[in-house]
């Protein structure tokens, strides 16, 4: 090289440590999302490095095993590339981060901790109008977009700006006529901000719905995230909820339930029951009789 360098390119990967359940490895070639924002918070690039006591390792581990699992698929759905080339904050630079992953930052026993938009089998709380006030719900009425114009740097072309348009259930360029326009920053694989772009029509599609009530913090068990059940006589979710007054069992088994509220129960119908127990346990059976 001879006179000044006015413009250098480069490609570079990302050294970080990860953790393993017990300790942290040597800094190593990652493109997981999870230790990337592990990093921010405990890296040198922050100037006031949080120590490993107040996060949440175990969680974050979770999250980064979740991100291999998605990719081991053969479909590279969670990795992060970019280059942060703006000054911003701590949590602006983790939730940025985030965001393309379907996760968010969270705090959990006062320790950084995060939580991500995964399938979820077991529900942790019961809320009915016996534990909980000032239910409500609200609905959002919107024109859903035929399609979405998702704009990304794609490696596949030299990293420049480039612009996938990902289309809903029934549509394709023959009739799509609405468009909307997302940015998918720190995606630069095709089928990534493909999929990036339908879970986003996923998630306007299902989740049109926002529902709150009030509980007391006596009761609240559940985290944000979590994966909770709701009964209530206004959206017509469940029959009615009451507290268990007293049980009979025989040989281990529950035989009657008595409640402090009465049921009203049509012959020939079959009805559950689902409960939950002193140790936060939630149970489903089926009533017979």
């Amino acid at each position: 090289l001879n006179g000044t360098l006015q413009n250098v390119s480069a490609l570079v990967e990302a050294m970080l440590p990860v953790w393993d359940g017990s300790s942290w490895s040597d800094p190593q070639i990652t493109r997981n999302p999870a230790w990337a924002a592990v990093d921010v918070l405990r890296g040198k690039s922050n100037a006031r490095p949080v120590a490993d006591s107040r996060i949440d390792l175990a969680t974050w581990k979770d999250f980064a095993d979740w991100c291999d699992a998605n990719n081991s698929k053969g479909v590279p759905r969670a990795y992060l590339d970019c280059v942060f080339d703006a000054k911003t904050t701590v949590l602006g630079a983790l939730q940025q981060i985030l965001t393309a992953h379907r996760a968010s930052h969270s705090m959990k026993d006062g320790k950084y901790s995060v939580i991500w938009d995964d399938v979820q089998n077991t529900s942790v709380q019961l809320f009915t109008p016996k534990n909980s006030k000032n239910f409500s719900g609200k609905k959002i009425y919107t024109v859903p977009a035929h399609a979405l114009k998702v704009r990304f740097v794609n490696e596949d072309k030299n990293y420049i700006e480039d612009e996938l348009t990902v289309y809903a259930d029934g549509y394709d360029e023959s009739n799509s006529t609405l468009f909307e326009q997302v940015e998918a920053w720190g995606i630069t694989r095709t089928v990534q901000a493909f999929w990036y772009g339908r879970y986003l029509l996923a998630t306007h599609a299902l989740r049109p719905e926002i529902y709150s009530l009030e509980t007391d913090i006596e009761t609240l068990v559940c985290r944000r995230g979590s994966l909770v059940r709701v009964q209530h006589d206004v959206t017509r979710w469940g029959i009615a909820a009451g507290r268990v007054r007293s049980l009979t069992t025989n040989s281990g088994n529950v035989e009657t339930l008595t409640f402090d509220e009465t049921f009203l129960l049509e012959p020939g119908v079959d009805y559950a029951i689902r409960g939950r127990k002193a140790d936060g346990e939630v149970i489903l059976a089926n009533i017979n009789g």
